[in-house]
């Protein structure tokens, strides 16, 4: 049988993993002919912690994950919550349309779509 030996000591796993930050956030980046769409994972941020800018073509997404509060008479010995800052710098085709950005949050995870602009969407041509 496996045991931790330090479970509240300061076992190296456990130094790392209080290191560990909201910084580590998931992303993923979907595609189709009308929209470019960005996830973050980001369980626990409230929608108002984020901040969400386009520069050029360059989506910034900037959010914020507070720290735990310790009830009085109680010592933390572990936490696996992660806390702290978030930034994703993500460069996006120079064919979007930086004014049509739409952010929704929803069960932890933050969805930004951009809409392409109209001269980078396929046009079909038909052959006579």
């Amino acid at each position: 049988m496996w045991t931790v030996p330090f479970v509240f000591g300061s076992h190296p796993f456990f130094e790392f993993a209080r290191r560990q930050r909201f910084s580590d956030a998931s992303l993923h980046i979907f595609e189709n002919s009308e929209n470019i769409s960005v996830k973050v994972m980001a369980p626990g941020v409230k929608p108002n912690d984020f901040d969400i800018t386009m520069e050029g073509n360059t989506l910034i997404v900037k959010g914020s994950k507070k720290e735990n509060t310790v009830e009085e008479n109680w010592q933390q010995k572990r936490s696996e919550r992660f806390t702290g800052e978030v930034l994703k710098r993500i460069e996006l085709a120079e064919s979007v349309d930086p004014n049509s950005v739409r952010a929704l949050y929803n069960d932890g995870i933050l969805t930004i779509e951009v809409a392409k602009k109209a001269e980078s969407k396929p046009i079909k041509i038909e052959v006579e």
